[in-house]
């Protein structure tokens, strides 16, 4: 008798897979773990400890012309013979951000770049020529001077100087570290980070973007995620990040980036380079300069920087300007450095969307994975509240830590038009699972039909070859019992004589 092979029906692994794949997608499909919406405390809470203070200390002489200005006929001229010699000990603030967490940091240009000091040294003669000069004009034509937002005539009287000025400098740029002692600025700068300016776009006076790429021996960073600023528009929020110079109460009391928020007021285009520039209403101060310009989702927008010129930022026009996220990810381009969010990041949005959840175990174990960052760089005032709240819900029992806390969580959470579609599924798989059994349950049949009628087959055969057996042997037999026949004996042939 044959032996059937005992392979599995095809019907069966499909109906295996389809199962498999349908509780697949009904059990993590609909709760994605890290795509909770950041609240405004929480864009705060995971930019803070990427955002860096900057100190430069300028040092050294500068020789500065005399000029003599004429607004009326826009005229400039050097007083001849006539120097200022001006000697250099200056220490400058700005802002920063980490961009990726093997140590580099984004800054603006004119925070590290010498082409910002020698305008600051120069702007001193440009300032008091032209202010001797406006002396002279009427009240109208002094209106149109003031009321010129972008006048160029500015700008030219601040290269003239520039240009004719003879400058001896040295600058020694520092990544400040949070806390400390410090009782000065010198001493604060003494104990910060040796920062190398790895590219700079020195040509940021002119028509070049105003930002600059350093980087220090610390790692890891708690970097920023890079975001894209091209769906931007007028009346969005916005958040800055910074450390602006009207905040530092004393060289000690600058250990945490200011948080300010605004709206964005005007979406601008520089008239001689064509590129925008992001103008918003959150307060800062010259001490910004460098910080990110942030989005709801926490992500980098922007970059603030001052394109105003120094007389008007001496008028008190305090509102931030940010160029593009984008003038950020060209420089990077151009270093060859891949900007990507550091491990405090990732595992604090991770962290953030269980904590929405009340799944406290979880949202506890990602914010200890975020703490993975240079002691430099403290994020426990980031990680603290979170924490404490999440242990007073497992402490009164409220905690959503098991299966079924989970999906009463996020049903909770959805709204009525998710929960109908969910449900609305529910009844589809359950359907869908009833015809595959059925249709499992035919095809069980019908195979045990066939292999009803292959033994059937088998013993029919079986019964035929036996009797034909018995019929060769009992004919065989008969064959057996007959007597032969035996031939007579043969007479030898006659001869005849």
């Amino acid at each position: 008798m044959r032996q059937r092979d005992k392979k599995e029906h095809p019907g069966i692994k499909i109906f295996r897979r389809a199962v498999l794949a349908s509780l697949l997608f009904f059990l993590v499909a609909p709760f994605p773990a890290d795509a909770a919406t950041l609240s405004s405390q929480a864009v705060a809470d995971i930019s803070r400890p990427g955002v860096v203070h900057i100190g430069v200390h300028a040092y050294g002489h500068a020789k500065i012309p005399r000029i003599k200005v004429n607004i009326r006929e826009r005229l400039v001229a050097q007083v001849p013979n006539e120097f200022m010699e001006v000697p250099v000990d200056e220490y400058i603030s700005g802002s920063g951000f980490a961009v990726e967490e093997g140590g580099y940091i984004m800054t603006s240009a004119h925070v590290v770049s010498q082409e910002a000091i020698k305008e600051n040294l120069a702007s001193e003669s440009a300032i008091s020529a032209i202010y001797e000069s406006a002396l002279f004009l009427n009240d109208a034509e002094m209106q149109e001077f003031l009321e010129d937002e972008e006048n160029p005539f500015i700008d030219e009287v601040l290269r003239f100087v520039v240009e004719r000025s003879t400058f001896d400098l040295r600058t020694d740029v520092r990544v400040l570290r949070s806390g400390g002692e410090a009782k000065t600025f010198p001493d604060l700068m003494g104990g910060g980070f040796p920062a190398e300016i790895v590219l700079a776009r020195e040509g940021f006076l002119k028509d070049e973007d105003d930002v600059a790429l350093l980087r220090i021996d610390a790692a890891p960073l708690p970097a920023l995620r890079l975001g894209k600023s091209e769906n931007l528009a007028s009346g969005q929020r916005v958040y800055i990040l910074g450390y602006p110079a009207t905040a530092e109460i004393g060289p000690s009391d600058s250990r945490e980036a200011t948080f300010t928020s605004g709206i964005v007021s005007a979406v601008r285009e520089d008239r001689s380079t064509g590129k925008r520039l992001f103008q918003t209403d959150a307060k800062v101060s010259q001490g910004s300069s460098g910080g990110p310009l942030l989005d709801e989702n926490g992500e980098v927008i922007g970059i603030v920087t001052f394109q105003t010129d120094t007389l008007r930022r001496e008028s008190g026009d305090n509102f931030a300007f940010a160029l593009p996220v984008e003038a950020v990810t060209a420089l990077l381009a151009e270093a060859r450095i891949t900007p990507a969010e550091g491990r405090f990041g990732t595992a604090f949005r991770q962290g953030f969307a269980f904590f929405l959840e009340r799944r406290c175990s979880r949202a506890l174990s990602s914010f200890q994975e975020a703490r993975a960052t240079h002691e430099a760089f403290p994020v426990e005032a980031s990680l603290a509240s979170y924490e404490s709240v999440c242990r007073g819900w497992q402490e009164q029992g409220v905690a959503r830590d098991s299966a079924f806390a989970k999906v009463r969580s996020a049903l909770a959470s959805s709204d009525r038009s998710f929960i109908y579609l969910l449900f609305g599924s529910i009844v589809f798989f359950l359907g869908f699972l009833v015809i595959l059994l059925w249709l499992f349950r035919q095809m069980r049949r019908d195979e045990l039909e066939i292999r009803h009628l292959e033994e059937r087959v088998q013993k029919d055969e079986f019964r035929m070859r036996s009797h034909e057996f018995e019929e060769v042997k009992r004919y065989q037999a008969l064959q057996e019992k007959r007597p032969r026949k035996t031939k007579p004996p043969e007479k030898p042939p006659q001869s005849f004589v």
